[in-house]
């Protein structure tokens, strides 16, 4: 595994780069790939991690934050580990380098890369066996983990391999509204609404390509996300979701709701969105 020190990272946004050991190019890491008990990255701390060529340069995976002997005891009396100093200067890093991996603005879903944060997010469900909740049309509602995923060129037509009561099944994101995992279960049930009309009579799923499906323009989700916007989703069910975006990937779109909850919906089950400016 490689070596490196974590040059910059944003923790609302869950994303950074990595100054690898021995230098070459830096490393883009995100939240989702960081496994071990720690996961709480701060600028100047040492990292191992496997590294593969992503579509716009190198792709940190299987990220372990190395902790000293007193930051480990630290953590084990239950204290707060103090950021570190680096002497690496965070101006340095310059927007347009991060705005070329989170915004993919010439990109649309049939063509994204595979590492973006979609796929992220899934592998590390799957690496943990985490237990998920996943709802499809007609309100199916059911609790599963994710045993594998086949990605495909066109991002909406990717599928789940799931792990159902003990049955393997499988569902593509055109067939699937959304997922969380099961530790937000009751918080989200607390969240959840419904538009009454649409709920008597659903919209159904228009044919095509995902940019002639979708009732909105990703660019609009990128500003809201940037600028801490938070936005109100209407399902093609009647559900309603209200939260700020902490990703958008080539078919989904995840959401942070009011009272922390986290919710990610395939953009393909979404009628409506409205950008709650404030």
């Amino acid at each position: 595994m490689s070596k490196g020190v974590i040059k910059y990272y944003n923790e609302e946004k869950g994303y950074g780069f990595i100054a690898q050991e021995g230098g070459g190019a830096d490393v883009f890491m995100h939240s989702s790939s960081i496994t071990g008990p720690y996961d709480q990255p701060r600028v100047g701390q040492r990292v191992r991690f496997n590294v593969k060529e992503g579509k716009k340069g190198l792709v940190g995976h299987d990220i372990e934050l190395l902790l000293t002997a007193i930051e480990k005891r630290w953590l084990s009396q239950g204290k707060n580990l103090i950021p570190r100093e680096s002497v690496l200067n965070q101006q340095n890093v310059t927007t347009n380098i991060f705005q070329q991996w989170i915004d993919d603005d010439n990109s649309s879903g049939s063509d994204r890369g595979k590492n973006d944060f979609g796929t992220l997010y899934i592998e590390k469900q799957i690496r943990y066996e985490v237990p998920m909740f996943f709802a499809t049309y007609q309100q199916e509602l059911f609790g599963a983990t994710i045993l594998n995923f086949t990605r495909n060129p066109k991002d909406i037509e990717s599928v789940f391999v799931l792990d159902v009561n003990g049955k393997r099944r499988e569902y593509s994101k055109q067939e699937i509204k959304y997922y969380y995992k099961t530790e937000d279960a009751q918080l989200i049930e607390k969240l959840r609404l419904f538009e009454k009309d649409i709920q008597a009579n659903p919209v159904s799923v228009p044919i095509g390509d995902l940019e002639d499906i979708i009732p909105f323009d990703p660019k609009d989700l990128q500003e809201a996300r940037r600028g801490v916007i938070p936005i109100k989703i209407v399902l093609r069910e009647g559900e309603i979701f209200q939260g700020q975006i902490d990703w958008v990937s080539g078919a989904e779109i995840k959401l942070v709701l009011q009272n922390g909850a986290k919710i990610v919906a395939c953009q393909v089950a979404i009628h409506e969105i409205d950008i709650l400016m404030p």
